[in-house]
């Protein structure tokens, strides 16, 4: 990366559930209403970026379009102006940089509400750009580690086939430097072990 800083960034599963799904774990219902949990994981995400300046959050389980709107005024104070729009699998981004969307694929699974990944390209001055892939794998509650293997196969493969080349065409437009770095985050839903190794054999680039 020609010593730049790589543009810091931070994950997290907002489990930002609104109870009316079915699928729910009925723990969650009365607990905590959406508004409050939304409230409560915006105060959480700003102290982290008060402990260490994050320029990208990347999240997962935002499935309420209200949820996203509040995550963004609550941050955008703090320098996160950028906003990816909302997504039916529920992922969302926030950033202090320009987004360009690249890719976006959904896993749909009735009646559960979907998983996926989205791509996008990250524009900062004086810091180049990044691809960054969001990703939000199926659970054991809505698929298995052979829902999760093709999946993270879907993701190396788009990655390695065509990351740099729409990241290219959409930097053009966009006046951006050239991508700097290929970065894969988000919930794999997938513990440590020889499993998780699978998966990440898969993305790798």
């Amino acid at each position: 990366m020609r010593g730049r800083r790589p543009l810091a960034v931070l994950s997290l599963n907002t489990c930002l559930l609104p109870t009316h799904l079915r699928w729910i774990f009925r723990a969650h219902r009365g607990v905590e209403s959406l508004r409050a949990a939304t409230a409560r994981i915006a105060h959480a995400l700003a102290a982290a970026d008060a402990a260490s300046p994050v320029d990208v959050l990347h999240l997962q389980e935002v499935f309420v379009p209200a949820s996203l709107d509040e995550l963004a005024a609550a941050l955008r104070p703090l320098g996160f102006v950028h906003a990816s729009a909302h997504a039916r699998c529920g992922l969302a981004t926030l950033s202090k940089h320009a987004l360009t969307p690249l890719e976006l694929r959904e896993s749909p699974r009735p009646p559960f509400t979907p998983k996926g990944w989205a791509a996008l390209l990250v524009r900062a001055p004086g810091l180049g750009a990044e691809v960054h892939v969001n990703c939000h794998f199926a659970s054991e509650i809505d698929g298995s580690h052979t829902a999760r293997l093709a999946q993270a196969r879907d993701v190396g493969d788009w990655v390695r086939a065509h990351s740099l080349a729409q990241a290219a065409r959409a930097g053009r437009a966009a006046g951006a430097a050239i991508v700097e770095r290929v970065l894969v985050v988000g919930d794999l839903n997938e513990p440590d072990g020889a499993g998780a190794a699978q998966l990440l054999s898969l993305i790798h680039i």
